[in-house]
């Protein structure tokens, strides 16, 4: 004879449930996120333009106004710190004496523009 016992609907754990309406909107969200962005290939490339003034200074007492301008570019950075696309900054002095160089980077949606202002 078969025997047939009644057993509940089993129930989804209440943390499976929330991290399901955590994850919905995400589902749909994320690739509206790419969907404005600029694609790389359409950017216009980078245009650096790079001055120092005085281009000779006492290495060890004097200081140079480095000075760039980065056409189409969204961001620099001057020596690895991060800058607006266009501006000036004050370098120097340094510990020993000879040539410096000041390395200048800006970006454009993954198009990039390197230049280097030296003093000596």
């Amino acid at each position: 004879m078969l025997h047939l016992q009644w057993a509940p609907a089993p129930r989804f754990p209440p943390i499976a449930i929330r991290r399901f309406f955590i994850a919905l909107p995400l589902l749909f969200l994320t690739p509206l996120a790419a969907f404005g962005q600029n694609n790389p290939e359409d950017s216009e490339p980078v245009v650096l333009t790079v001055s120092v003034s005085p281009d000779r200074v006492p290495m060890t007492s004097g200081t140079a106004t480095l000075t760039w301008s980065g056409e189409n570019a969204r961001y620099c950075s001057v020596d690895g710190v991060n800058r607006v696309a266009s501006g000036s900054v004050t370098v120097g002095p340094w510990a020993t004496a000879g040539t410096k160089s000041v390395l200048v980077e800006c970006w454009n949606n993954g198009k990039a523009g390197y230049a280097a202002g030296t003093v000596s």
